[in-house]
């Protein structure tokens, strides 16, 4: 059973695991910092071990969902959908009013998850994220709370 809760400190190697298997793009020190400096750093959970983790900042108005990452073989089971959705349930309780994040253009199962949860498009940053082959596009998505 797949369970969420806020990360803990000694969950840090897992979730720098996690993150190789992604993206990469954040520091170890990041991560302690996310710990620390109060965003809303969650964690979803198999057999009490870390298999995923969302990272969220709320500045009293409005959260912005800064990262969303699954282990590649739990990915496609709903973990991450598991993990948005507290997210914007903790959001919503907290009277946020909007929940902003932006994804590469080329991510098209992330894309599919955030348009099966209403998120709409709001805007392009064109060759926002450097790739191996160049650039690619950042998509800015937003879901309305109220």
């Amino acid at each position: 059973m797949i369970e969420t809760g806020p990360a803990q400190p000694d969950d840090l190697g897992d979730i720098l695991r996690i993150e190789q298997d992604g993206d990469a793009s954040w520091s170890k020190a990041a991560f302690e910092d996310a710990l620390v400096d109060g965003e809303w750093f969650l964690v979803a959970r198999e057999n009490r071990r870390p298999i995923g983790f969302a990272i969220g900042r709320f500045d009293g108005f409005d959260v912005e969902l800064l990262k969303l990452s699954v282990s590649v073989v739990n990915r496609n089971r709903g973990v991450a959908t598991a993990l948005l959705l507290e997210l914007l349930n903790m959001s919503k309780q907290k009277g946020a009013g909007v929940c902003h994040l932006e994804v590469d253009a080329r991510n098209e199962s992330a894309i599919s998850l955030y348009r099966g949860l209403k998120f709409g498009l709001t805007g392009l940053r064109k060759a926002y994220y450097r790739t191996s082959d160049g650039f690619s596009d950042a998509l800015l998505m937003a879901k309305d709370l109220k």
